[in-house]
């Protein structure tokens, strides 16, 4: 039988809450629990979690089960980084729009990047 630290996930669950600028509030809405299960799982009383919770953070956090888990250290060098929350809302909202929509999103990010693109310092602090 494998043994779970459900302390380490956890301090994992709040570690990248907190990257994503996220209170337990916000977090227990996208994952469907209360404020109060979100704090007893970040502090690691809650000792049968299932792989669809897990799942459900992991989404909502932009991270893998075997991340939350401790299985996977780092991200591979190639891979991509996943989706923040707020990434994951503008793709949704994206998708949710007419083509005249998306023309204005797409005309109005290219002024956003031109006028407010960050200095590639600040994008590693905020990534």
């Amino acid at each position: 039988m494998v043994s779970v630290n459900y302390a380490a996930i956890g301090k994992r669950i709040k570690q990248k809450r907190k990257e994503a600028g996220l209170n337990q509030k916000e977090l227990a809405a996208k994952v469907g629990l209360s404020e109060a299960s979100v704090s007893k799982y970040e502090n690691g009383k809650v000792e049968d979690a299932t792989h669809t919770m897990l799942t459900k953070f992991a989404d909502a956090l932009g991270v893998s089960v075997a991340w939350l888990l401790g299985m996977e250290k780092t991200e591979a060098p190639d891979s991509p980084a996943p989706l923040s929350v707020e990434e994951k809302q503008l793709i949704v909202g994206f998708r949710s729009l007419s083509r005249a929509g998306k023309d204005y999103i797409l005309q109005t990010m290219e002024m956003a990047v031109t006028a407010y693109k960050a200095e590639p310092e600040t994008q590693k602090r905020e990534a």
